[in-house]
């Protein structure tokens, strides 16, 4: 599922969140008794209903407003253009910011002034690390979590949650014009002892997994995560050393007798 916008230009636009830009009005403010985003005017406003929610939310009694900046590569993502859309399908009346650019009305839920699907927005909240839940389904940026059971969703870290019966791996890839989620379902997974043990890799009662997928013959009750990395290895057990979850050599006190 697209997520909104590319990771990347995220992470550039905050970098350079105060190149170019002057601004030191609120990003939505009055000119000459007419409502503004930075320097873009608003068209066809209800000032007499008209609210600022956040720097980024707006409403009148007719329509939801959301503002903020893109860059150009052609400027070198110096210069922060504003703009303002419509949110479209938002409800004015019982429209609400979230946190971290999400919002929702009493049928839908928006992430930066664009509507996504979920189960049940009555019920949608936002979870740590990226993930949300409502009363039906879990979901990680805006994606659901297929076959995910939202009332016991609990976030582990920045890519692993796990519900009553179940544990993912989700991650955002990210290509030069889009970011997409992506979500791997742990197969054969006991989820009530599921934990995280850093540097993509996980285990439960049996199994140790890496970014999701089970890593082969090692040794759940012996296997340590190295941080820093060891001569390549990012994590061993009893009898073997790993990296990135593929087998890499013996452990140090084995190698002596191969």
């Amino acid at each position: 599922m697209p997520v909104r916008p590319s990771i990347a230009a995220v992470v550039l636009g905050a970098l350079l969140a105060g190149a170019g830009c002057g601004d030191k009005a609120p990003p939505f403010h009055k000119v000459d008794g007419a409502w503004h985003y930075r320097d873009v005017a608003l068209r066809d406003v209800d000032a007499g209903s008209f609210a600022v929610l956040d720097a980024h939310h707006a409403k009148d009694a007719r329509r939801v407003y959301y503002g903020d900046t893109w860059r150009d590569g052609r400027e070198y993502y110096s210069i922060a253009h504003a703009r303002v859309k419509l949110v479209d399908g938002a409800d004015p009346a019982t429209f609400r910011v979230l946190r971290s650019g999400y919002a929702k009305d009493a049928s839908n839920v928006f992430f930066e002034g664009v509507r996504f699907a979920v189960r049940d927005a009555a019920t949608f909240e936002l979870l740590d690390y990226g993930f949300a839940r409502d009363r039906i389904a879990g979901y990680y940026h805006q994606a659901e979590l297929a076959g995910s059971h939202g009332p016991s969703l609990v976030p582990l870290d920045t890519h692993h949650g796990r519900d009553r019966s179940h544990a993912w791996y989700a991650t955002i890839e990210t290509t030069d014009a889009r970011s997409s989620v992506v979500a791997r379902r742990v197969n054969d997974v006991d989820a009530a002892s599921f934990e995280v043990l850093g540097s993509g890799y996980a285990r439960d009662r049996s199994r140790v997994y890496f970014r999701g997928g089970a890593v082969t013959q090692a040794q759940r009750d012996s296997f340590v995560v190295l941080s820093p990395a060891v001569d390549d290895a990012d994590a061993r057990d009893a009898r073997w050393r790993y990296r990135e979850g593929e087998r890499i050599g013996a452990a140090a006190e084995d190698a002596g007798k191969r």
